[in-house]
């Protein structure tokens, strides 16, 4: 670390409230999502980037993006609060900047999705905290499958899927947690035929 604290990758214009989530790509990219989760960034070199911005999109595809997940192809995947919408976006660095839906929650059942995974196979696991649940999205389905109902005194807060297993930290309160812990799951056989 430089003067312990180790080395600034931001200029000194950067506030980390900026934040909103960050995520090192398997290939060992490292990109934030910045201002309220609108803006999407990668390190490139000694600075940053902008991929893409919200405020650049058609309306029905701005984004306010709370998590972030980047797979090895370098598809980003955003996890998008926008005005409730409870959807997961994808974007292709390779084609026109474009984000698809390829997750929907309806609003009627006010998602509040939070942490996120992908396989390689391209499913999506979702923690959804107002549902209690933990949902996942096969490749080409828009619509979730249920893969665990937490217990009712705990929220999901992150997933990680490994093999035949699902990870699930759970924790009776985000943001002042007093118990919880860290769960693992066999997935469904569906699911595990990745």
């Amino acid at each position: 670390f430089e003067n312990g604290y180790g080395r600034v990758v931001f200029d000194e214009n950067f506030s980390a409230d900026d934040v909103t989530s960050l995520f090192c790509s398997p290939a060992g990219v490292l990109y934030v999502l910045l201002e309220e989760g609108t803006v999407v960034q990668k390190l490139a070199g000694s600075s940053f980037q902008t991929v893409i911005a919200a405020e650049t999109l058609p309306e029905d595809l701005q984004f306010s993006a709370v998590e972030i997940f980047v797979t090895m192809q370098e598809m980003i995947y955003l996890v998008d609060d926008n005005m409730g919408h409870g959807r997961i976006l994808r974007i292709n660095p390779a084609e026109p900047l474009k984000p698809v839906v390829v997750g929907q929650v309806p609003k009627e059942d006010c998602p509040d999705l939070w942490s996120m995974f992908v396989t390689e196979a391209g499913t999506i696991y979702v923690t959804d905290d107002g549902q209690r649940k933990v949902l996942a999205f096969r490749p080409g389905n828009t619509h979730p499958i249920e893969v665990l109902q937490c217990p009712d005194d705990l929220f999901p807060l992150a997933v990680l899927v490994l093999g035949s297993s699902m990870y699930v930290s759970m924790a009776d309160d985000r943001i002042a947690p007093s118990t919880g812990g860290i769960y693992e799951y066999t997935l469904p056989p569906e699911l595990q035929l990745e």
